[in-house]
């Protein structure tokens, strides 16, 4: 191993490592609190369930180095996932309780959040799961690729057996991460816009960015 790698290596290491802490801290201050007062506040419910997911990717990330076992694989990618999800519903729910719009809709969802994002948080999830589990059967059911015993037909090798089993959800993959990507940019945007507003307001009113 060059001293290219080993650097590289201990740069991973740290990173995890760094991660792991403080997800882990959030984590555990967030459930002092919640057992002290018997009750959390939405926002401190998503930003547990997404320390919560990321401290386990991290984990499993860690893990597979030392033991690169293809259910590590699938633990990762369904935390991932499930991390994504809570990052997304933290930035929506931010984004609608700072903001202010006179759009209908908007003043609709905004009275309704604290009911919308567990319901929303919650299918986000479930259907992430059914997507989790139709990827394992499908590991199971095609597990000769990783112990290939019979003859492949033509050129066919077991990598490539392999990839053809996976490949087919790439796109599934990819729709969640879209997802994701249009439901954050989006909330995010409008947050720019609103606050943008608010700060035009206040020079109007003689008030400065400081006050």
């Amino acid at each position: 191993m060059s001293s290219c790698d080993i650097f590289s290596w201990i740069i991973f290491g740290i990173v995890s490592l760094n991660g792991i802490l403080g997800n882990g801290f959030i984590v555990v201050v967030n459930g002092q609190q919640w057992l002290q007062s018997k009750k959390m506040v939405l926002c401190d419910i998503l930003l547990t369930s997404l320390s919560t997911s990321r401290f386990i990717a991290q984990s499993t990330i860690l893990i597979s180095t030392f033991f690169p076992k293809i259910f590590i694989y699938f633990s990762w990618m369904f935390s991932n996932m499930v991390s994504h999800w809570c990052a997304t519903w933290l930035i929506v729910f931010c984004c609608v309780k700072v903001t202010n719009f006179a759009n209908p809709l908007f003043l609709w969802i905004k009275a309704r959040i604290n009911v919308l994002i567990p319901r929303m948080l919650g299918m986000s999830i479930l259907v992430s799961m059914v997507f989790f589990l139709s990827l394992l059967v499908s590991f199971f059911e095609h597990k000769e690729c990783y112990n290939v015993t019979e003859i492949l037909p033509g050129n066919a090798s077991g990598n490539e057996v392999c990839n053809n089993t996976f490949i087919v959800f790439v796109p599934l993959e990819f729709s969640f991460s879209s997802t994701n990507f249009f439901l954050s940019t989006t909330a995010s945007i409008l947050l720019l816009i609103s606050l943008q507003r608010h700060t035009r307001n206040l020079k109007k009113s003689g008030l400065g960015v400081k006050d």
